[in-house]
C-alpha cells in the first residue's frame, strides 16, 4: 500500500466522502445530544430566519476576530445543510443562512482552532468553544455559568 493510502483510509476502508468533504468517520457520541440542546437554547428567528449572506460573512469575521483565527473560505448553496470543512478551513451553508448555523459552524472552527483536528466533532471541546462563541456574542459576556450549567443539565460533557 502506498504512502497516500495510508494517509487517507482508516480501517482498510476507502475514505468517505460527502460533497468532496472527507467524512470524518470517528465516532461522535454527543451529537444528537448537542444538537437537541441547541435547538432549545436558540429563538425560532435564530432557528430558521435566513440571515443575508452578507451580513453572515462579516458576523463571522467579528466572532474569529476575537480568537485570532484566520477567516475561512465561506460559502453558500454548495451543500444541503451547513458544514465546516477542517481540511480545507471552509465554511459551507445552504443556500439560506441561519444565525443558529453560524453559531454552530463558528463553534467548530474556534474547536478546531484550540484543540486540534484529532477531538470529537461535539465532544466536550466543542461544547466549550459553543458556550464560549454565545457568551461573547450572543449574551454580552454574560451567563457562561448559565450555558454550562444547561449543558451538563443535558447530559453534555464539556471540557
Amino acid at each position: 500500500m502506498n504512502i497516500i493510502n495510508k494517509l487517507f483510509r482508516r480501517n482498510n476502508q476507502a475514505p468517505q466522502y460527502y460533497y468532496g468533504m472527507k467524512v470524518d468517520d470517528r465516532p461522535d457520541p454527543q451529537q444528537f445530544a448537542v444538537y437537541n440542546w441547541q435547538h432549545k437554547l436558540m429563538t425560532v428567528n435564530e432557528m430558521y430566519a435566513p440571515v443575508d449572506f452578507y451580513h453572515a460573512v462579516d458576523k463571522i469575521k467579528h466572532m474569529l476576530r476575537k480568537y485570532q483565527i484566520d477567516m475561512p473560505t465561506v460559502s453558500r448553496g454548495l451543500l444541503p445543510m451547513p458544514a465546516y470543512d477542517e481540511h480545507d478551513h471552509g465554511l459551507y451553508f445552504p443556500q439560506y443562512v441561519t444565525m443558529h448555523g453560524i453559531y454552530h459552524e463558528v463553534a467548530h472552527v474556534i474547536q478546531v482552532a484550540a484543540y486540534g483536528k484529532d477531538v470529537e466533532g461535539h465532544g466536550p471541546e466543542y461544547v466549550r468553544a459553543y458556550i464560549d462563541l454565545l457568551t461573547e456574542h450572543r449574551f454580552g459576556g454574560t451567563c457562561r455559568h448559565l450555558l454550562r450549567a444547561s449543558a451538563i443539565r443535558h447530559g453534555l460533557k464539556l471540557k
